[in-house]
Parts: structure tokens; C-alpha cells; sequence
């Protein structure tokens, strides 16, 4: 229906599939891709957004006495490789490699998102064209304490991105030290399910695929 009132013309279905990666017809927030990032990475569990200003917090819906959250089921093998994807973003060599920190458990994923088309991009060359720059990091890579998305409009690379968040999120553990995360729980995690996975099966050659 939008594409027929936008742009007089059929919806095709490669472009869900376009949509589906966050290219195509998509528009979206700061805050909607916290949110969203935030809800995956914590098992489908979507947490009210609170908004801070300096000193003084203001709570979206202060009226309601308890925080609201809406939960959309994830099955755990998504939520894990989803998890997995976005830790290695930032820890094995990713376009978030920029986030790494020595001591920090960061996990993470950038986007580059383009404002015109490529042609008009390359023929106008004009600044105001360059792509705007992602990057959601969150930490710990399981359990998510605090969910960052920095944007920077021209920023051109997602790069530009990744050290604003980074920062954010050094800041806001070292108020927490002693307690901040460290990078052990995840990476335990995957040596023990690469150890499974090269194990051999209980049912021997005859029993099929794992």
C-alpha cells in the first residue's frame, strides 16, 4: 500500500528482503534502534526508554509507578547467535573493532546509511550527501547493562561511530567499578560451543547429520 501511494507502483518482494537488513525503505531513530537492540540481546524483553539530562532524569510515562516492558518471544538459539554475530563485530576484527576495550565485555553492530542514491552521491559530490554513520554497542555481551547508539549525520563511515559509543560505555562502567563486566562470560561461552560442535556424535557415523 505504501509503495502504491508513494511511488504509483507495485511493492516487489526483493525489497522486504532489503528492508529486512535495514536497507531500502526504512526509516528509523537513535532511540528505536536502542530499543530494538536492547529488546534482542536481552531474550525479546523491550524495556521503557528513559531519556537523561545532565543531573535530571526524566522518565517517559513517570506517571506509572513500575517501569513498563513489552516482551516479544525470541527463540534462544536466535538471541545467541545473534549475540555471538555482534560480539564478534567488536572482538574479532569487525567493522566495530574500534570498540574493543581491553577489560570490557562490548559487543555491537555498524551501519552505514546512505541519504541519496549512489549515482547522485558520486555526480554532486557535495558534503551534504555523504552517509550517516552507526553504531549500537552494548555491554555486557549477555545481559546487557546499558545499550548505546551514537549517529553521525555526514559522518561517511560507520567508524566515526563506534569510538563515541565506546567511550560512552567506559564511562559509564568505571562509575560501576568494581563491578564492570569483564570479556570472560561470552568468550567462555563460545569455546564451550565450538568444543561441542567438534565433538562426535552419541549416534556414531550411522546416525545421520548433527
Amino acid at each position: 500500500e505504501w509503495a502504491r501511494r508513494t511511488f504509483k507502483r507495485q511493492w516487489w518482494a526483493g525489497e522486504t528482503i532489503s528492508v529486512a537488513i535495514g536497507q531500502g525503505a526504512l526509516a528509523v531513530t537513535p532511540l528505536q534502534l536502542a530499543y530494538a537492540i536492547g529488546g534482542v540481546v536481552s531474550g525479546g524483553i523491550l524495556r521503557e526508554p528513559h531519556l537523561v539530562f545532565r543531573d535530571q532524569l526524566l522518565v517517559l510515562g513517570a506517571e506509572q509507578e513500575e517501569e513498563t516492558t513489552r516482551q516479544f518471544p525470541l527463540r534462544e538459539a536466535t538471541v545467541d547467535a545473534l549475540s555471538q554475530g555482534m560480539w564478534g563485530v567488536v572482538n574479532e576484527g569487525g567493522t566495530g573493532s574500534g570498540a574493543h576495550e581491553v577489560g570490557l565485555d562490548i559487543a555491537g553492530k555498524t551501519g552505514t546509511a546512505q541519504v541519496v542514491s549512489m549515482q547522485l552521491q558520486e555526480s554532486a559530490k557535495k558534503s551534504q550527501y555523504k552517509s550517516n554513520a552507526w553504531f549500537v554497542g552494548y555491554s555486557p555481551s549477555t545481559k546487557p547493562g546499558i545499550v548505546v547508539c551514537a549517529l553521525v549525520l555526514q559522518g561517511d563511515h560507520s567508524a566515526v561511530a563506534v569510538p563515541v559509543v565506546r567511550d560512552v560505555i567506559k564511562a559509564y562502567w568505571a562509575r560501576k567499578a568494581p563491578r564492570r563486566p569483564s570479556q570472560e562470560p561470552l568468550q567462555t561461552q563460545i569455546r564451550v560451543m565450538s568444543e561441542l560442535r567438534h565433538q562426535p556424535s552419541a549416534a556414531g557415523p550411522a546416525g545421520g547429520q548433527e
